[in-house]
């Protein structure tokens, strides 16, 4: 059925007029759906949102291509551990370091350097990284206070650069799915829940995924590649900054819950935390990691001395059930996933919760 005569849908139309690279246009009408992928949804077989449908077909177009390495159809017994660690061909690289994706020690660092070399006063470094955490700029030139000579100095050796909004959907319940164009041509989701006075922000840590949950699109997808922490960062900063502009205040939290398995992509996923944290001051407790049980990830969460929530995705209450819809359980148990929680909320501190699937029939 067409969604606009599902006596169910309610969504709102958008328009999106803006350039191609290379000069050309294109105008783009989404109809969205009250259908959503979040926590707070519940999936119903055959009725997703026209928005899960689009980031769907591009990933079953994306399988054949060289990017998707990995079958869709994944099960442990037929692979090995390779999806748990990023692979140089899975990461998009530049010349240019992107700022968004630098720890604040990594971004004092290298902009220490930078202004030394050119002779320019330590404070240098400092309003870029207000301009960065707190002046929401888009681009270097829009750093004003810095003398124009130090702007295109710094715009050669550094870039500042966000995803594109390909589409926008928008529910009855206000709930807003952005999907936004990476620079390889990938497409990711992020999905903003407003619930009385909590405005939560789920991103997502890869273009698609390797783990092939029996119910979750994404993984019935396949996998495309790891996201750096620069494109996570940046869905951040771009939903927070569309939500202000829509009037949907300040985002208050931040869940790891979109496309992809987090705790696949530590390498992103564990500065991109940092930089949540530290720069822009969103609280650890407020920020939380889902992940289906990749018990490496969970022990080196673990480790981090920040209180950072995790939710495990559970879905059965044994192994021998939720092998069959989450093929990672052949790796990793329940039993084992137990223990590293226990583990991991030692003392009581660190909150955990468990995500389970919901079906209407």
């Amino acid at each position: 059925m067409h969604p606009s005569r599902d006596p169910h849908f309610a969504a709102r139309h958008i328009e999106i007029d803006r350039p191609r690279r290379g000069g050309a246009h294109r105008r783009r009408t989404l109809l969205g759906s009250r259908h959503h992928p979040s926590p707070v949804s519940l999936r119903v077989p055959g009725r997703r949102s026209h928005a899960v449908n689009s980031a769907t077909a591009f990933w079953r177009r994306r399988r054949t291509s060289s990017c998707g390495k990995l079958n869709p159809r994944f099960t442990a017994h037929s692979s090995s551990r390779r999806f748990l660690s990023p692979t140089p061909e899975h990461t998009v690289t530049t010349d240019r370091p992107n700022l968004l994706g630098l720890t604040p020690e990594e971004l004092s660092d290298a902009l220490g350097v930078h202004f030394r070399e050119r002779g320019e006063p330590a404070f240098r470094s400092r309003q870029v990284a207000r301009w960065l955490y707190e002046g929401d700029v888009r681009s270097v030139g829009d750093m004003t206070d810095l003398p124009l000579a130090e702007r295109k100095a710094l715009s050669g050796a550094f870039r500042v650069e966000e995803p594109e909004i390909d589409t926008v959907s928008i529910s009855r319940d206000g709930t807003a799915k952005h999907l936004w164009e990476l620079s390889g041509g990938e497409v990711v989701e992020s999905v903003l829940i407003p619930a009385g006075r909590r405005l939560t922000l789920c991103i997502s840590s890869q273009a698609g995924c390797a783990l092939a949950c029996r119910f979750c699109a994404t993984g019935w997808s396949g996998f495309g590649r790891q996201l750096s922490p620069a494109e996570i960062v940046a869905q951040y900063r771009a939903s927070a900054r569309w939500a202000r502009e829509n009037g949907l205040g300040a985002v208050s939290n931040v869940v790891f819950m979109g496309m992809g398995e987090p705790l696949a992509n530590r390498k992103a996923v564990f500065p991109a935390l940092t930089i949540l944290n530290r720069g822009y001051s969103l609280g650890a407790r407020r920020i939380t990691v889902s992940t289906v049980g990749v018990l490496p990830g969970i022990k080196a969460l673990a480790e981090r001395r920040e209180q950072f929530r995790l939710a495990l995705s559970l879905h059965a209450p044994t192994s021998e059930l939720r092998r069959e819809l989450i093929p990672l359980d052949q790796l990793y148990p329940i039993d084992q996933l137990m223990t590293a929680l226990e583990e991991f909320n030692i003392g009581g501190v660190r909150r955990v919760t468990f995500e389970y699937t919901m079906i209407l029939v």
